[in-house]
């Protein structure tokens, strides 16, 4: 492993990113924010001498929400929520079924114990009801109405119910209505009302009603990618990818602008350093990855073919001090080698694991089979995640994000650089 090829990354140009990104503010998928975002990542890239261009695609864009959610009996209470982007536009009454945190286990422990879940409203405690909502359809309930845990009594978090779904060629729905969950939804905070509907289903049967309406329609989006060419194998790629969006309402420095801002600093210190690459090193901005990875679903499904056959690996970068534990996320060909990187660089790793939930960005590159990856730090998520405190505020030292986007660097950088195969 040689360590010397990594160049140094600098916290203040890291900084510099962060910073305009807070300034920024909320980059949800078809707000000026997501604009403004998209055309500042094409100047800097073009501004280090990258080759960039800008790629459009098509999304659904979700706006102008209004959600309710009320307990009808026992008593009579309205609750404290937020809309869950994505849930079909609908009012729906239900007795509440709780499934604890809607792992699968879960929902057939619940189900073995009598309960039948059609007609019913699911309560589950989870930050993704992205994850749940299949589940929650196929067993013909009507709602999910998720419970999250935050650190500030009555904060919630902005998510989304549907997500990129394993397909043989990775791409979203030709029409993209069809991207809307079938059931509908919301989310309450667990303090104070999360723990008053806990509290009121552990006495008996409680029914709930929940509203939800949003304006859904067809728009177009971008990823932003930049290429530094490789001189003797130009057509094999490294891929380096983040993306640039941010949750509904949200500022999003941590989630994304710390994996946005490891993309530029990793490209603006190999060009500065003069870097030799044998392979080309890609460097992708992709948008709409928090409404369900519509940029890099795109991205791979255009150049499905090349990309099976030339990429040697993709580097998610996405959120990447979000916890205390540094993770790798790694699809089994390239673990070993992450490892050793990691060793390189005394980057101690505390938890590994596959790439079988699909979480981000990796998950179209895997479903191709490429090699694929996601360097971070994670558990415990960050308190105030897809929330509107991700903000420069909350973020942690910047010593961790620049160690942890090294990691990265390093080995995207060995690959570049030799004739290393996975």
């Amino acid at each position: 492993m040689n360590r010397d090829i990594l160049p140094k990354l600098s916290s203040a140009e890291m900084l510099k990113h962060l910073q305009k990104f807070d300034n920024i503010g909320n980059k949800w998928a078809g707000t000026r924010g997501e604009t403004q975002t998209k055309d500042y990542l094409y100047e800097v890239m073009k501004g280090y001498g990258l080759e960039t261009r800008i790629e459009e695609f098509p999304y659904l864009k979700y706006s102008n929400p209004r959600t309710t959610v009320a307990i009808k009996s026992p008593i009579q209470k309205e609750l404290n929520c937020l809309p869950v982007s994505y849930f079909a536009n609908k009012r729906v009454e239900g007795e509440a079924i709780f499934v604890g945190t809607g792992t699968k286990e879960e929902f057939e422990t619940v189900k073995k114990a009598g309960t039948d879940f059609k007609g019913k409203v699911v309560v589950a405690i989870s930050d993704a009801p992205f994850m749940l909502t299949p589940a929650v359809e196929e067993c013909g309930a009507v709602a999910l109405l998720t419970i999250c845990l935050t650190p500030e009594p009555g904060m919630i978090r902005h998510c989304c119910a549907s997500f990129y779904m394993t397909t043989e060629v990775p791409t979203m729905p030709k029409n993209v209505l069809d991207f809307i969950a079938d059931i509908t939804g919301a989310m309450i905070p667990i303090t104070p009302d999360g723990n008053l509907l806990l509290a009121l289903m552990s006495a008996g049967k409680v029914k709930l009603e929940i509203f939800n309406e949003a304006t859904y329609e067809p728009a177009t989006s971008w990823n932003i990618i930049g290429d530094i060419k490789g001189t003797e194998r130009p057509n094999e790629k490294v891929v380096i990818g983040a993306h640039y969006d941010s949750e509904f309402n949200v500022p999003g420095v941590g989630d994304n602008g710390s994996g946005g801002a490891g993309v530029l600093e990793i490209a603006r210190a190999i060009k500065a350093a003069k870097i030799p690459l044998k392979r080309t090193m890609v460097f992708c901005h992709y948008g709409c990855e928090e409404n369900g990875c519509w940029g890099s679903a795109d991205h791979v499904a255009r150049y499905k073919e090349d990309f099976k056959k030339n990429i040697i690996a993709m580097f998610n970068l996405d959120y990447s001090v979000n916890g205390i534990r540094h993770a790798l996320w790694a699809s089994d060909e390239i673990k070993d080698f992450l490892v050793e990187v990691a060793e390189a660089l005394q980057w101690r790793v505390d938890a590994m694991r596959g790439v079988d939930l699909t979480f981000s960005d990796y998950a179209p590159f895997r479903d191709i089979n490429v090699p694929n990856c996601w360097i971070w730090q994670y558990p415990p998520i960050h308190p105030y995640y897809h929330t509107e405190l991700d903000n420069l505020m909350y973020q942690p030292p910047m010593g961790e994000l620049v160690a942890c986007t090294e990691v990265t660097a390093l080995a995207a950088l060995e690959l570049a650089t030799t004739d290393k195969r996975l």
